[in-house]
């Protein structure tokens, strides 16, 4: 037998009081349930290929320094190109929506989150807009920092010293002609 730990039942290998799913009743010394042994109920794991790999070659430095021929073309004259380009350029919309958008809606409906869930029935998906603008606000608060980060999503009637309407404006979804909670989607 293993020894004594202060706090653990030694016997069901669990914080004393706590029985997992595989020991319901809470039986001293229970033969753990096993799970996902059925066909029907198996996992299906996609299978694992060798990636393709490229021949091409990155483009040399320039001799000045600065961005490559490639990034000026993405980006265009960087005096007077909006900043998304230069955004772009690290995560393109491709990757936002593929992943950053679709991993955030599997995220929050594995958490029980929408319809047929057990939390915020009334969940809407993220949006690649919505995205954006979450983004464009974390830039916005590592120029000009607040103490907290739902600070942002106040008007300025709610909070005369740290609110933006500006910003709380556009944080807003509509969906249906419902407004959905800002703080709620975010915090």
């Amino acid at each position: 037998p293993a020894e004594k730990r202060q706090g653990i039942n030694m016997l069901s290998r669990a914080q004393e009081g706590y029985f997992g799913p595989t020991n319901k009743e809470n039986v001293d010394g229970a033969v753990k349930c096993k799970y996902l042994t059925r066909p029907e109920e198996r996992i299906e794991h996609p299978a694992f290929v060798r990636k393709k790999t490229t021949t091409a070659t990155p483009a040399l430095p320039s001799e000045k320094g600065g961005p490559s021929p490639a990034a000026y073309k993405a980006i265009g004259n960087l005096c007077t190109s909006p900043p998304k380009r230069l955004f772009d350029t690290q995560f393109t919309p491709a990757f936002v929506r593929n992943v950053l958008v679709a991993l955030t809606n599997a995220r929050v409906a594995a958490d029980g989150a929408g319809c047929g869930g057990t939390v915020y029935q009334d969940f809407v998906h993220f949006d690649t807009k919505e995205m954006y603008r979450m983004f464009g606000l974390m830039f916005i608060n590592g120029l000009s920092p607040k103490s907290s980060i739902d600070l942002w999503f106040n008007t300025q009637a709610e909070n005369h010293i740290y609110g933006n309407d500006a910003v709380a404006k556009a944080m807003d979804k509509h969906v249906d002609g419902k407004l959905c909670e800002v703080s709620r989607r975010f915090l």
